[in-house]
Formats: structure tokens, C-alpha cells, sequence
């Protein structure tokens, strides 16, 4: 189910999973699947309390004395949804409520994620719903928005995450050296990277969207509002929205595509150390 709602993303496994839900709109199967499966188990208690001989109620009363794990995950379901006393559960209104539950988990989580940071800029709800910019008719597009709000790129503030201790102390780098933007910071630099004054510029999303010359020719041809919107900073969820999505989405693969050229422009562990 994971694996799908990434793949509607088109996102790598690594992508925070509650980006992907954040997104997509959509909850752990489990909370979609409670209503069905509070159902079914109201009609097996209707069964129980009509003293009904049908096997079927045998079965249910032998089960739920043995404390099967279907029968513990429902009661799990119907206190996570602070459903108390023996009268049937409303389906409906305990999947409502789930997915309230999930709601504030995802939200302390997203905000806890070192990961996350860019996205919890531009994801202003605090519950899980659908992002309108994946609606957008270009593919790669759509693509280049979600993997830049959910962090799932290949700028150096990025894979720099999955540079082991062992490899920097073998080329003498700090971690903020590994995150570099290497057009604005010279190789140089590196003589000077452990002095606390030397400025090191980090290759994040921020950088390359508003500061890094590098793609200065695309920022400046930007539609005026939407490059209003862009360099004011703090209003960046309203590019995800109407028609800027698109021209900020376009902006975006623009920048990915002279970052991350196809001719040879992957970037190893040799090239970030």
C-alpha cells in the first residue's frame, strides 16, 4: 500500500512516509479498512446477542475467549477512537475519529523530522489532505514539486544525510562541508572548512530557489507574481496553489535539470567529498 502511494508520488523509498501521506491525502490502510471491519464485527455481536446457533457465532465467541489478534486489534481500534461500553461501534464515526487520532501523530512527527524541515514551510494544515499542485497535467513537473517539498532530491543537504562518520574522518570534512553548494563555495574553502568564521553555503532548497546564481537566468524568467511570491520566503505554500504551481513547477525542473543533467550528472560519494 506504502509502496504504491509513493509510486503515485513518484518518490524513492527513502521519502519520509509522512510526507507521503501528507500529500496523497491518504491514511495507514488500516484506518481506511476500520469501517469495513467494524462492520463485519457488528454483525457477529448482532448474531451473539440474538442467540443465534448459526456457527458462525460459535466461532466468534471461541475466538474472542482465545483473545485472537484480529479480535485484540479491533478493541485497539475502538479505544484508540475512545469508544467505551458494550453498545455497537459507528463505524463511520470511529474511522472518523482515526483519522483525527493519525492527524495529531502526523502532525508531531513532521514537525520533530530534521528531514522534513522545507516541507513543514510549505505544509501549512495541520491534517493530512490532498495538494492540489498534484493535479497539474505535466508528469515531470508534479514529480519536480513533491520530491522538492518532501526532500526526496539529490541536493548535498540531502545526501549528505548518508555520509558515514568513517568516510569524513578519512577526508578530514565536516558534515557542513559534505552539504556545500560546490558553485558558490570554492575547493579552496575546504583549507579553511574547521575555522568557525569561514562561510560555508548549503545547497538546500532555499538556496537554489532564491540566492544561487546558478540559476539566475530561470528565477529572472519567472512570471512577476510568481517571483514575487518566490522571494519573499516565507510564503512559498502559496506556489504549491492556482496557477503558480505550474509556474513554479516549471521553475523547479528547470533547476533539477541543470543540477542533475542526464548526460553523466549523477553525483557519487567521490564528487561530495
Amino acid at each position: 500500500y506504502q509502496r504504491r502511494v509513493r509510486g503515485t508520488l513518484r518518490v524513492h523509498n527513502k521519502c519520509s512516509n509522512m510526507a507521503c501521506y501528507g500529500d496523497s491525502g491518504r491514511y495507514p490502510l488500516a484506518i481506511n479498512l476500520s469501517k469495513q471491519l467494524l462492520s463485519y464485527h457488528n454483525r457477529l455481536d448482532n448474531l451473539n446477542a440474538a442467540d443465534s446457533p448459526t456457527l458462525v457465532r460459535h466461532a466468534l465467541a471461541e475466538q474472542s475467549a482465545n483473545n485472537l489478534s484480529w479480535h485484540r486489534n479491533i478493541t485497539t481500534l475502538l479505544t484508540l477512537a475512545g469508544h467505551t461500553g458494550s453498545n455497537l461501534a459507528n463505524p463511520e464515526g470511529v474511522r472518523s475519529k482515526l483519522q483525527k487520532y493519525f492527524d495529531s501523530i502526523w502532525d508531531t512527527e513532521r514537525k520533530e523530522s530534521k528531514k522534513l524541515t522545507y516541507y513543514n514551510q510549505v505544509k501549512k494544515d495541520p491534517n493530512i489532505g490532498y495538494e492540489p499542485y498534484l493535479d497539474l497535467k505535466n508528469s515531470e513537473v508534479r514529480k519536480c514539486l513533491t520530491r522538492l517539498r518532501s526532500s526526496c532530491h539529490r541536493l548535498n543537504c540531502e545526501t549528505a544525510r548518508y555520509i558515514t562518520e568513517k568516510d569524513l574522518e578519512k577526508q578530514q570534512l565536516t558534515t557542513q562541508w559534505t552539504k556545500r553548494c560546490q558553485f558558490c563555495t570554492s575547493e579552496e574553502a575546504s583549507l579553511l572548512a574547521h575555522l568557525p568564521l569561514t562561510e560555508i553555503i548549503t545547497e538546500d532548497e532555499h538556496h537554489v530557489l532564491i540566492s544561487c546564481p546558478r540559476y539566475h537566468e530561470h528565477r529572472t524568467n519567472l512570471q512577476d507574481d510568481t517571483k514575487s511570491l518566490l522571494l519573499r520566503n516565507d510564503d512559498h505554500h502559496e506556489l504549491y496553489h492556482g496557477y503558480h504551481a505550474k509556474n513554479f513547477g516549471i521553475y523547479v525542473k528547470k533547476i533539477f535539470s541543470k543540477r542533475f543533467p542526464k548526460n553523466g550528472g549523477k553525483i557519487t560519494r567521490d564528487v561530495l567529498l
